[in-house]
């Protein structure tokens, strides 16, 4: 499994795995995904292109799922899938796919209020074989 849920008091936290940096923003998003819904009741039917900057590569990673949590809260869109993801030059851009939530279809699982960087990193394994993320989303 890409990511695992982390015991955290009072908050949701998760490490993802990934074998490229890339992998480590997408399966992030379904990570989210997972906290927030069941992914399989998720169809992704249209698709929009997104570009978000960032300092470093753990706020670029936080402001990634701060983009896709807007979304969700201001939009009311789930985010199914993420195509072309690519990180360059403190920027993530991607294709990303949603449908609108629809409370009869998607049941909300959890509330999300923030991601925090508290406890936050993006960086290489140890020893090489790709990357690894933690994050721990405020609910």
């Amino acid at each position: 499994m890409p990511f695992t849920f982390l015991d955290h008091t009072g908050d949701i936290g998760i490490r993802v795995t990934a074998p490229t940096l890339e992998g480590i923003f997408v399966e992030a998003a379904g990570a989210f995904l997972s906290i927030v819904t069941d992914p399989a009741a998720v169809t992704a039917r249209e698709a929009e292109a997104v570009e978000v900057e960032g300092d470093d590569l753990a706020d670029l990673l936080n402001r990634w799922l701060t983009w896709l949590l807007l979304r969700l809260a201001i939009e009311g869109r789930l985010y199914g899938e993420v195509r072309g993801a690519r990180v360059e030059g403190g920027r993530f851009r991607c294709d990303a796919a949603w449908e609108a939530f629809v409370p009869e279809r998607h049941e909300l699982r959890v509330e999300l209020k923030a991601v925090t960087y508290h406890q936050l990193f993006v960086r290489p394994v140890e020893g090489g074989g790709g990357w690894e993320a933690q994050v721990i989303f405020d609910v």
